[in-house]
């Protein structure tokens, strides 16, 4: 499946891949038949950025790593000491940028990031809602 059209949501408490679909009733995800569809929790739809990380809590396939709106990143970089700081991702201004969480709140475009390619994704902030209080442990 493309990662630029992938989308996710949950349906119960199971996150769903796939299509994104307005049907009548709500939003739903198909799967990659396109055949089977779910009907999502709209607030928890997010979309594929199309950028892999070096590592995810989701497992090690290649579909794991993808970077999806809503994921919470770790960048394990030197000059930031030994608390990694925790990003988050999101849509905003026509692009996805990553913005900071506890007293690291600033922001920048996620293609433009220069540590995009040591990212970890540790979370996401609907399942994972203690990383946006900045806390950096795993």
């Amino acid at each position: 499946m493309n990662a630029r059209y992938l989308f996710r949501g949950k349906y119960g408490d199971t996150w769903v891949y796939g299509t994104l679909s307005q049907l009548v009733g709500g939003l739903h995800v198909y799967d990659s038949t396109g055949k089977v569809h779910f009907k999502v929790d709209p607030t928890t739809i997010g979309q594929c950025t199309g950028i892999s990380a070096i590592k995810s809590y989701r497992g090690d396939k290649p579909e794991d790593l993808l970077i999806f709106e809503g994921d919470v990143l770790r960048v394990p970089i030197e000059h930031y000491g030994p608390d990694h700081p925790v990003r988050i991702v999101e849509w905003s201004g026509g692009g996805y940028r990553i913005r900071g969480v506890g007293s690291e709140t600033g922001f920048c475009a996620l293609t433009s990031w220069p540590m995009v390619n040591t990212a970890e994704i540790i979370g996401n902030v609907h399942d994972n809602p203690e990383l946006l209080k900045g806390s950096t442990d795993s």
